[in-house]
């Protein structure tokens, strides 16, 4: 009983904090246009240069986001192996 409840906390820490990544990723395109734009000498290309990079990176957050959701009962500490 107690290994299922200690399985049970683990598959819900896993899931939170890939909903977390998940949630969180839009954060990337404010972040990465302020970025940009403080390091442009055009500034308008600064813009969409942070809106270009800041949709990657979110994409990427969000990829990992939704990874860590969909392996929820796959747990390192299963397969380790001996060389």
């Amino acid at each position: 009983m107690k290994k299922v409840f200690s399985v049970l906390v683990v598959v819900g820490k896993k899931f939170l904090r890939g909903l977390k990544t998940f949630v969180t990723s839009p954060k990337h395109i404010a972040q990465n246009v302020g970025e940009e734009y403080k390091e442009a000498k055009f500034k308008p290309f600064g813009i969409f240069g942070g809106v270009i990079k800041g949709l990657f990176y979110m994409g990427a957050d969000m990829g990992k986001g939704i990874a860590t959701m969909a392996t929820l009962n796959i747990h390192p500490e299963d397969y380790k192996y001996e060389l």
